[in-house]
């Protein structure tokens, strides 16, 4: 009953995401937009409904099932109190974020972009762009970084749904896992090819709600649960306090700690800056990107926030002294945390999946129309090239591309790699682009080879600290790309040989 009432709460949310798509219209046979549709998009957005339109894009863009559920149920409980330093940052780099935005924006070719509707302003390659060769050698880097962290996190935040839903679903059958990955994936790339830029949007409407709405009975979830074993154990004031202790007492060392939180101080700060969907909003919305930031970051942390509690009442739970549960990954005290839920009511399942598969779309479809965006942008013209042909028949190239999702999650179960880890190498890869970002602020020309030893220290520190399983290596591989930032902020390049006037940039 349980494992059938799982797969109609996934298909339900297929279905109902498929219904908002519908009710935009008819699908869209080009993937760029004109001036004049820009201009109608401009009027239609500069209400109130821009206003959520900004907020809950901003809210989806961070909030994944991977990095944000999993991470928060799963780590409380090893990271104790160092786990509110992601939110205290993300919440800083609010701040970070609109300083470098109007920076950036305010660079003449930037800004005569922006000015003139041009989609290409909403590329964040067109930031690289000063005019000189070094400047095309810096977009061509950050274009490879970008696309490679696009098509891993996509692919990251599949598999750990499919761990997920195999283990629930199909007792850890590693198949079953892909059949999920193969359906999800081309229903995220189908829906985001044939609606384009508007499901990029719209969407976020009615899946942000959901999270929150899903986070919050989590909560009440969990607090019900624990609620009743305090009250069993009333008498019994040493094991109450052993309980919660628990949320105050982390796992990890002092030194691990410090790496987690110098780590999210440099991520977070610059996390929302660095990546595609950000400079879209700012095409897209304008200047509302930058009086909504902080306040849609803050209500996304008050979200987190909610996961942190659900992750500490989850350690509770399972801890050794109240159900004898041992856990050692972040997806296991997850799983082992559902199943104890599920004994309850099958219900608070239903909870935690229309809360993944919001989130689980809301990620991949950001991520997917980034990608195109960086994948059609000609660094040389500094303008978007069309493919009309790439949308007029979608559901091919779709479904290749989930066969190639799910083809790799087998393979990387068969290995055995642990998805703690690469959520932790995967996701901060962005990162190496700050370099470029901050000579860019600055208005210098770029350095290319700040961005290449950037990538080497970087993949240096990742590839060792998973051979060797040595977590302090690959956490600390986001302090790499910091390093050449701060390089970057002094850095002084010798002017190179222009290859158009800057305003054409």
């Amino acid at each position: 009953m349980l494992e059938i009432l799982q797969i109609l709460t996934i298909s339900g949310m297929i279905g109902a995401t498929f219904l908002v798509y519908q009710a935009l219209g008819p699908r869209r046979g080009t993937f760029t937009y004109t001036r004049e549709e820009k201009k109608a998009w401009d009027r239609f957005a500069s209400g109130a409904l821009g206003d959520w339109l900004t907020g809950c894009n901003i809210f989806a863009s961070i909030t994944s099932l991977a990095t944000v559920y999993v991470f928060f149920i799963g780590n409380t409980r090893k990271f104790g109190w160092w786990i509110l330093f992601p939110i205290i940052t993300i919440w800083a780099g609010a701040f970070v974020t609109n300083y470098l935005t109007r920076r950036l924006i305010a660079r003449p070719g930037v800004a005569a972009k922006l000015a003139a509707g041009e989609q290409s302003a909403g590329v964040i390659l067109t930031l690289l762009l000063d005019g000189a060769k070094s400047g095309l050698r810096a977009a061509a880097i950050a274009r490879t970084v970008t696309i490679i962290n696009i098509l891993a996190i996509l692919w990251m935040e599949f598999s750990v749904f499919a761990d997920l839903s195999s283990q629930m679903i199909w007792s850890g059958n590693a198949f079953g896992g892909a059949i999920l990955i193969f359906v999800c994936s081309f229903a995220v790339i189908y829906f985001t090819v044939r609606y384009g830029l508007r499901g990029f949007v719209f969407a976020d409407l009615f899946q942000c709600p959901l999270m929150a709405i899903a986070s919050l009975s989590l909560l009440i979830a969990t607090l019900v649960v624990v609620g009743a074993r305090v009250y069993e154990y009333t008498n019994d004031q040493t094991l109450i306090s052993a309980l919660f202790a628990q949320f105050f007492d982390p796992k990890v060392t002092w030194v691990e700690g410090g790496v987690f939180a110098l780590s999210c101080v440099f991520v977070n700060s610059f996390f929302i800056v660095v990546t595609q969907p950000h400079w879209l909003r700012v095409w897209m919305f304008g200047e509302k990107v930058i009086r909504l930031q902080v306040r849609s970051v803050s209500m996304t942390c008050v979200v987190w926030l909610l996961l942190i509690l659900v992750g500490g009442l989850a350690a509770v739970m399972l801890s050794d002294t109240a159900t004898g549960a041992e856990t050692n990954t972040a997806t296991n005290v997850v799983l082992a945390f559902l199943r104890r839920l599920t004994e309850i009511s099958p219900l608070f399942a239903v909870a935690f999946w229309v809360a993944a598969m919001a989130a689980l779309f809301s990620i991949a479809r950001n991520q997917m129309y980034s990608l195109f965006l960086i994948r059609y942008f000609d660094p040389e013209k500094g303008a978007l090239s069309d493919h009309p042909s790439g949308f007029s028949r979608p559901a091919v190239p779709s479904a290749l591309a989930a066969a190639v999702f799910a083809l790799i999650y087998l393979f990387v179960r068969r290995v055995d790699i642990p998805f703690d880890s690469l959520v932790v190498v995967l996701l901060p890869l962005c990162l190496n682009i700050v370099p470029g970002l901050v000579l860019a602020a600055r208005g210098k020309p770029q350095a290319p080879m700040l961005l290449v030893a950037s990538l080497i220290l970087y993949a240096a520190c990742a590839l060792l600290g998973l051979a060797s399983g040595e977590s302090l290596l690959y956490a600390g591989a986001p302090l790499m790309p910091m390093i050449l930032s701060v390089v970057a902020a002094f850095y002084e390049a010798k002017e190179t040989e222009h290859v158009r006037s800057f305003s054409q940039l």
